[in-house]
């Protein structure tokens, strides 16, 4: 099922920034609130740049009873539930990934959104991709306004006009190779986290959609695992295409074994492989529950977006 188009007016819509997950480290590794509070005014002068608005939680950063907590899960929690029932807040935008989002997320079934509004965000925000699309059947985008990914930003207005995005193809097994056009709603997000929701209230439904895949920091058999685990839970099973995208900071094994996991797991799916999405430099924006199109080795994937 596709999610309904949204209309952003940057006179009166806010773009509320939540970081239901982890904040920024240093050099050394250590969480840190100075450059949390840097990459958030980096994150609102982007909006600002582009005339959109922006509201945030004064104790988005007060810190968690563990250290890669942005805040408490109370903290995290109001925040994300605030952005929700908040008639003023239009777009809400995860501050960054790391680890936290999972936690909070099953909380807010039973909240009630204000209206129709999107979500942007990837990584760990995986979880709340599920939350909009499935849940409250409203489409969000994979990407990030952010100061690791500030030249992304004219990708990112791109989507919220409603133009839509487009990847280049390549296949990854003969199903692949025959097929001509596909068309089916997007769906996915990270590897890790989409594996996490299996068997929760938040399972990704995958039946008749283009399901893309991402990753950072798993190593090859870690990712094989993943997949068997997803193909045991019958994600594959009637999907209409796979799509790997970039799987960044790996070791030698990844290739080889995504390799080995399509040639004996995926023989009757469709399966190709692009770059751009993901957790490299180079993240492009994509609607998420919009339509999605494989055509001539072209991905190309609709915006349900108007931005006035």
């Amino acid at each position: 099922m596709l999610c309904k188009m949204i209309t952003f007016d940057r006179k009166k819509d806010k773009v509320a920034i939540i970081a239901p997950s982890s904040a920024c480290r240093d050099k050394e590794g250590n969480f840190d609130r100075e450059i949390s509070r840097s990459n958030l005014e980096v994150a609102i002068s982007l909006f600002e740049e582009h005339g959109f608005s922006c509201k945030y939680d004064e104790k988005i950063f007060t810190g968690g009873s563990l250290e890669y907590f942005a805040a408490s899960k109370e903290e995290r929690l109001k925040q994300l539930i605030e952005a929700i029932e908040d008639p003023e807040v239009k777009i809400i935008s995860i501050f960054r990934g790391g680890y936290g989002a999972g936690e909070i997320v099953f909380d807010c079934l039973k909240v009630k959104p204000s209206g129709p509004k999107t979500f942007i965000g990837y990584s760990d925000g995986t979880v709340l991709h599920f939350l909009f699309n499935q849940h409250y059947g409203f489409p969000s985008i994979h990407g990030a306004v952010s100061e690791t990914q500030k030249h992304m930003m004219k990708n990112m207005v791109s989507v919220l006009e409603g133009k839509s995005a487009e990847f280049t193809l390549e296949t990854q097994n003969e199903l692949a190779r025959s097929l001509s056009t596909i068309s089916a709603p997007v769906t996915g997000g990270n590897l890790t986290l989409i594996c996490n929701m299996i068997g929760s209230k938040l399972r990704p439904r995958t039946t008749n959609k283009i399901l893309f895949i991402e990753d950072v920091n798993e190593r090859g058999y870690q990712v094989h695992r993943h997949l068997l685990h997803m193909s045991n839970a019958g994600l594959f099973e009637q999907v209409k295409a796979v799509i790997f995208a970039d799987f960044t900071e790996s070791d030698r094994h990844l290739d080889a074994s995504i390799e080995h996991f399509i040639s004996n797991y995926l023989q009757s799916v469709p399966v190709f492989k692009t770059t751009g999405i993901g957790h490299g430099k180079i993240n492009y924006p994509l609607a998420l529950g919009a339509s999605g199109y494989i055509d001539n080795l072209i991905f190309s994937v609709d915006s349900p977006f108007k931005l006035v």
